[in-house]
């Protein structure tokens, strides 16, 4: 059996367009513990990056978007 890792690169601003995305990894780098957010260099874009995070999902409630139905949203098949 073998695995492989692929990294992709995508701007976030592209990734943002993603309905629910903006939210999701706000709470997702929020929860990361000091070591995580020091080995993944949180100290240095995360004050911008979570504002841009935030400011993206309060644009997508805005837009209509509604948290309750999240489950309900798959963009890719499960």
């Amino acid at each position: 059996m073998v695995f492989t890792i692929r990294t992709y690169f995508h701007p976030i601003t592209e990734i943002c367009k993603e309905p629910y995305v903006p939210g999701r990894l706000a709470s997702a780098v929020r929860s990361w513990s000091d070591d995580v957010s020091k080995y993944r260099g949180r100290a240095q874009f995360g004050d911008v990056l979570l504002e841009y995070l935030d400011g993206m999902h309060e644009q997508q409630l805005g837009d209509g978007l509604m948290p309750d139905k999240e489950d309900e949203y798959h963009l890719y098949p499960c």
